[in-house]
């Protein structure tokens, strides 16, 4: 026996009856199959006019999560809404603060009031807000802080003071320069966000204006903008992805056979995914829009090895008619078939048994469901399509009658096989030189994402969502939720004070922009009281003071009080504090969290003031926290799933750790890939191990496999076994990696970053498995010791 090599473990499976039994009654009467197909497909691919979209930011958690839950009790009871804010920006010395600016934006306002559809939405700007004044008596008062836009620069100074001295509008309607003003949109609901922020680009777009810059942003804008953009994104990707694809075999194999029948295959497998899920009910997420590529890519694997195949069984027809070459074929490969297929699909189903965020669990049922489809046609159709097609392809025989023997690229492919089996020494010790360098890359991968880290960084949303948070507070929001025992207990000046030094904690973090509590706008009313004069921006002592302050800017006829009621309830039993942060990534928010976490716990506690987190960005934490949990399980998975069905398949346990071994250094690779090029672990990139794990073990499987066939032959060398698996197995596996990996890369189209990133590093794994299997595999298998046979 070969050096290192085994014979082909369980050579009966294929001559197994059933499978033979199957390819003879697929292909005797392949019309039947045909239409079947033809009929599940349409059946299904029904279901893909019923689908819908979900592009929310609380979908990606699970619905009774106690985060999600706790932000929107929160959110219901200080009637908190996600708002879209137009920016007013001018860079120049005197800012927006003159007459034209000024006019503009009280103009820009009542624009915005008028749009339809925004009868019920609240708009709120320096044309619409009011500062409140206490008369010599301490009778109160409210007026606008801009009734009229002013004529003259001293008018302007008057509006500057008045509305910079306000808490609540510093930072939010007005940056703390001065250079940018704010009109903020607050839609009672999610549904018409799209709608309106449709409106409000087209009303910005024709707006006349100065030297001034408009721009559109804020978490609805952002959530709206994607809704748009993953049906954009949809019919790009999926008008473009089957044309390359087509094209590519069209090239590849110059055959309507060679080129339509994997197409069949491919439009099943997706009408069984797409169609199913839109049966079933289930959205669409920005995720999901990868779903067709993604098995569109994995859909060819098997239809490439198996025309593969059929082409080889042509050349040595020996007499057979043409379904005695089909079932030849495809018994030949059933079995790595049906193998691979179920390592495609474990490596989903590992995603969608340890991830929490549905999602990521629909994605990875309804891919794993396309798969399988796959692998069902792959058995049925495509055996009955070779059965209608005359043999061929006529280059292959004609090629082998002009010049008997392989082409240049099968060449090429067996004189590398002989340099691996000859240099397997210097292919290991450079294995383990690259492992070592992959393994300090991954040293370097850190997790972290946010919603605007989806679009690129010169994209108009990530481009207005910056230049905001630059010039104010923050669009992120971070809530801090104080319970009282009692009503009333919030109004106590002990209490006040408390929130006051947790809000100066809050502002010495870093990404926090500012912060809006119950205990700035009392400073701010007992500051108006006494004359604005500044040594009384502090809380007073008397209980009733804060008491009438509160009373005062709450009372039904104050304009002051919608805005009131988003940092104490009515009766004053609980209070919001408002941490505004200028990043939305979780790398900065998680310091904010742990940071704030760090101080309740130290000086809130038991009884009146129990304090706890949410809001946006305490929700963004805590999802990210699934992520990380849900990675490692789903790698796990994928690993134990991919050992046990190649042990299986090659009855042994040493050869299904050396394929899952090579899966694993794919994996490596790209950790350290992402931690060098700065791609964090999120949403998208998260799914890359197990798909990369369950798929790429593929190519390792069907070269072991091939490799172990080439070394039973009688009187073969390892050498001469080698690169007859490299010139057959291998030339199959270069157009399937080639053909994969770009079907993986087309989601590089997609305008999301997070579909770019992860199409990049499936697409990478693929290209990655190759190699390793054509490279590090056979040097591993031939430098094993001898196996004593039987």
């Amino acid at each position: 026996m070969l050096v290192g090599m085994r014979s082909p473990v369980k050579p009966n499976l294929i001559r197994a009856p059933v499978p033979r039994r199957w390819f003879k009654l697929v292909t005797n009467r392949p019309l039947v199959p045909l239409l079947c197909g033809g009929l599940l497909t349409l059946g299904c691919g029904l279901g893909i006019l019923r689908l819908t979209r979900n592009t929310s930011p609380d979908a990606f958690i699970p619905r009774d999560h106690p985060a999600l839950s706790g932000k929107r009790e929160n959110d219901s009871r200080f009637g908190l809404v996600e708002p879209i804010a137009v920016g007013i920006i001018r860079d120049a010395p005197d800012g927006i603060f003159r007459p034209p600016t000024l006019k503009l934006i009280a103009d820009l306002t009542t624009a915005i009031e008028n749009l339809p559809g925004f009868e019920t939405a609240e708009v709120l700007s320096l044309a619409t807000e009011s500062s409140v004044r206490f008369d010599d008596d301490g009778a109160p008062g409210f007026e606008r802080l801009m009734a009229q836009p002013p004529v003259e620069v001293a008018g302007c100074e008057a509006v500057k003071r008045e509305v910079l001295s306000y808490e609540l509008y510093r930072g939010t309607l007005v940056a703390a320069d001065g250079s940018a003003a704010c009109v903020v949109i607050r839609l009672p609901g999610e549904q018409g966000a799209e709608a309106a922020y449709q409106e409000l680009q087209r009303l910005v777009a024709g707006f006349p204006r100065n030297d001034e810059q408009i721009v559109v942003a804020g978490e609805a804008a952002v959530r709206a903008h994607m809704g748009r953009a993953v049906s954009d994104d949809a019919l790009r990707m999926n008008f473009i992805s089957p044309v390359v694809m087509a094209v590519l075999l069209i090239l590849a194999y110059r055959t309507l056979r060679g080129a339509g029948l994997p197409l069949l295959v491919i439009g099943g497998a997706s009408a069984m995914a797409l169609g199913t899920m839109g049966w079933c009910g289930v959205p669409v997420y920005i995720v999901s829009n990868g779903i067709f590529v993604v098995i569109l890519a994995l859909s060819l694997t098997d239809s490439l090895n198996l025309l593969a195949a059929y082409d080889e069984e042509q050349t040595e027809a020996a007499g057979r008619n043409r379904q005695e070459i089909v079932v030849a074929a495809c018994s030949r490969l059933w079995f790595p078939m049906l193998v691979t297929s179920a390592t495609d699909a474990t490596g989903f189903l590992a995603i969608y048994l340890s991830a929490e965020m549905p999602p990521l669990r629909y994605f990875a049922l309804f891919t794993s469901i396309g798969v399988l489809g796959a692998c069902l046609f792959s058995a049925a159709i495509l055996p009955a399509g070779l059965a209608v097609f005359p043999l061929g392809p006529a280059r292959a025989r004609w090629r082998r009658s002009r010049r008997p023997g392989p082409d240049a690229v099968a060449r090429m492919l067996a004189g590398f096989g002989r340099f691996i089996f000859r240099r397997r020494r210097f292919i290991l010790g450079t294995g383990a030189v690259v492992m070592l360098a992959a393994l300090w890359g991954a040293t370097r991968l850190r997790i972290n994402d946010a919603r605007i880290l989806a679009f690129q960084r010169d994209h108009p949303i990530a481009v207005a969502t910056a230049a905001l948070n630059a010039r104010f507070e923050g669009t992120s929001q971070l809530h801090v939720v104080l319970d009282g025992s009692r009503p009333g207990a919030m109004l106590e000046p002990d209490m006040l004070r408390r929130i006051e030094q947790l809000e100066a904690f809050t502002e010495t973090l870093p990404h926090v922009g500012g912060t809006h509590s119950l205990a700035g706008w009392v400073k701010r009313a007992h500051e108006k009281l006494n004359g604005d004069d500044p040594r009384f921006y502090t809380i007073p002592d008397d209980p009733g003071e804060v008491t009438f302050y509160a009373d005062t800017l709450g009372a039904p006829t104050s304009p002051m009080a919608r805005l009131l009621r988003e940092v104490v309830n009515a009766d004053a039993s609980t209070a919001n504090l408002i941490v505004r942060l200028r990043s939305s990534e979780y790398v900065n928010e998680r310091e904010v969290v742990q940071a704030v976490e760090g101080y309740l716990t130290t000086h809130f506690g038991e009884g009146d003031g129990q304090a706890r987190l949410a809001g946006r960005v305490y929700l963004d934490c805590r999802w990210m926290d699934l992520i990380k949990r849900s990675h490692v399980r789903s790698v796990l998975l994928a690993a134990v799933a991919a050992l046990v069905l190649t042990a299986w398949m090659f009855g042994s346990l040493a050869d299904g750790f050396l394929c899952t071994a090579i899966v694993g250094l794919v994996v490596l690779f790209n950790y350290a890939v992402m931690g060098l090029a700065g791609i964090p672990l999120g949403i998208g990139t998260s799914m890359f191990a197990s798909i990369a794990i369950g798929a790429g073990v593929n190519f390792p499987i069907h070269l072991l496999d091939r490799l172990q066939r080439e070394s039973a032959r009688p009187g073969a060398t390892g050498e001469e076994a080698v690169a007859r698996a490299f010139a057959t197995t291998g030339r199959a596996l270069l157009l399937a990696a080639f053909v994969v990996g770009v079907g993986f890369l087309l989601l590089c189209l997609s305008e999301f970053r997070t579909l770019q990133e992860f199409g990049l590093l499936i697409g990478l794994a693929m290209l990655t498995s190759y190699l390793l299997s054509m490279t590090l595999l056979p040097a591993l298998v031939v430098s094993r010791p001898v196996v004593a046979q039987p």
